[in-house]
């Protein structure tokens, strides 16, 4: 015997037969004949269909017996397809026909080891349907991997208990944690389909936009992406899901996009390195419902993320504001370091009262956030910059690496650059190192108190 390989994945050159019907002859309610959609279930049917005349004789095979035992089309005709059945399971194909035969109709399956091109056997399920004639009894046996049910019920049990986790870490996740853990979760999903990405997508402005997604190769999709759907967005709100053929990356091969609907008004869509086994629509609603309570997770997280912004931020800055400073003090002050301490430093605008009533709010706002952007500029991940009044701002140095003298002079000096079109504002800054038991309204005050002399100080400058 030749051996051919097994894979039993479509062929790239498969295609549906010629004639089908135009797509505006079908959206005028055309429907393709008979004989077309035959020869198309004949090539595309997933399951191996063998017609058996009454020697028991195979008369014709589908397409699949290529696919599925890599047995050439016409091989099979004219065998007894009792020599195609493993020894060991004989008596019980024997003992299903003679079942079978007893009565016209269809019959439930029977699993049998059927021979291979290559000489191995294949575990499947046989079921039959017969119709007796004056000749004797015909039989249609059709024929499905017992590995592709097995496999199936295996992801169906794995999306099920993906899909319960997924709902308890839903439903404690805090929106501070989002970014990550949806991406793991959609990375759980692609693990368990064989997915190279999955991304969730939402309708934005008369388009797609990609909110959350995972890539097999470790780039993560950027969200806020405009993306491209491929299937009709109408044919989606209508079916459970639409799998379609792409070229693939190399333009040559093809792959398999999957998308489904969800009901919180979004897409998930999974792409796939090629045609796939590894895909089952019945597993669709499953993972719409997982993907749109990912979906709905994100939503009420965006809510609480800016309800969190408005509580902790100055809204004209968005710097901290004086209730979201205290509790960042408290908290640095109880994991401080005796031997590298903290450094609070107050800052103050001069002259930004006479500027304010002299060209505007707007004016004196574009300074204010001019100002919080340089202190910004001026802090690592674990400092802190605040505005806690009108022009009155606050910057916590986690650990201080420099002399007082040296920080005050920094933070001045990137305030002043940042002001050079308000040549009249100036700023006055003043430090300190904080010290162990003081209470944060304590250190504010020295530093305030700090402030003040480094303001008088530049008072005495400019009289002189």
């Amino acid at each position: 015997m030749h051996h051919l390989p097994s894979d039993r994945r479509l062929p790239d050159s498969l295609r549906l037969p010629d004639g089908a019907p135009g797509l505006e002859d079908l959206r005028r309610g055309g429907l393709p004949d008979d004989a077309w959609s035959a020869r198309t279930a004949t090539e595309l049917s997933p399951d191996l269909l063998v017609v058996v005349d009454p020697l028991m004789r195979a008369v014709w095979t589908n397409g699949a017996v290529e696919r599925m035992l890599g047995i050439p089309h016409g091989e099979m005709l004219g065998m007894d397809v009792s020599s195609y059945v493993h020894p060991d399971d004989l008596v019980v194909a024997l003992g299903a026909i003679n079942e079978v035969q007893r009565a016209d109709g269809y019959h439930v399956a029977t699993r049998i080891r059927v021979l291979r091109w290559d000489g191995s056997y294949l575990d499947t399920r046989v079921t039959a349907t017969t119709i007796t004639t004056d000749d004797g009894v015909w039989m249609v046996l059709a024929l499905r991997p017992v590995d592709d049910e097995v496999a199936v019920e295996r992801r169906r049990a794995q999306l099920k208990g993906l899909a319960q986790s997924v709902y308890v870490e839903c439903a404690a996740m805090h929106w501070f944690e989002l970014g990550d853990r949806i991406a793991g979760m959609l990375g759980a999903l692609a693990g368990v389909v064989g997915s190279r990405t999955v991304e969730l997508v939402e309708p934005r402005d008369g388009g797609f936009t990609r909110v959350a997604g995972w890539s097999r190769d470790g780039h993560r999709p950027s969200a806020g992406t405009r993306v491209e759907v491929v299937a009709d967005a109408d044919r989606l709100r209508n079916l459970p899901c639409v799998v379609t053929t792409v070229p693939g990356e190399d333009g040559v091969d093809t792959a398999m996009v999957v998308e489904l609907w969800l009901d919180r008004e979004g897409i998930v869509r999974l792409a796939f390195d090629g045609y796939t086994e590894t895909w089952d629509d019945a597993n669709a609603d499953i993972i719409a419902l997982m993907c749109s309570t990912m979906l709905a997770t994100m939503r009420r997280c965006e809510q609480e993320s800016e309800i969190n912004t408005r509580a902790t931020r100055d809204p004209l800055t968005r710097l901290l504001n004086r209730t979201a400073l205290h509790q960042r003090l408290a908290e640095m002050l109880t994991t401080s370091r005796p031997e590298r301490p903290p450094v609070v430093l107050f800052a103050d605008l001069n002259h930004f009262k006479l500027m304010n009533d002299r060209f505007g709010h707007r004016e004196g706002d574009a300074v204010l956030c001019r100002v919080a952007d340089a202190l910004s500029s001026q802090i690592r991940a674990d400092d802190v910059a605040a505005r806690i009044g009108g022009d009155e701002f606050v910057v916590v140095l986690d650990e201080g690496d420099a002399p007082l003298d040296a920080l005050v002079e920094r933070i001045r000096a990137a305030v002043d650059a940042a002001l050079d079109e308000w040549p009249d504002v100036t700023v006055a800054v003043g430090a300190i190192t904080v010290e162990p038991g003081t209470s944060p309204d304590e250190l504010l005050d020295r530093a305030d108190r700090a402030m003040y002399a480094d303001k008088a100080r530049l008072r005495a400058a400019d009289r002189r």
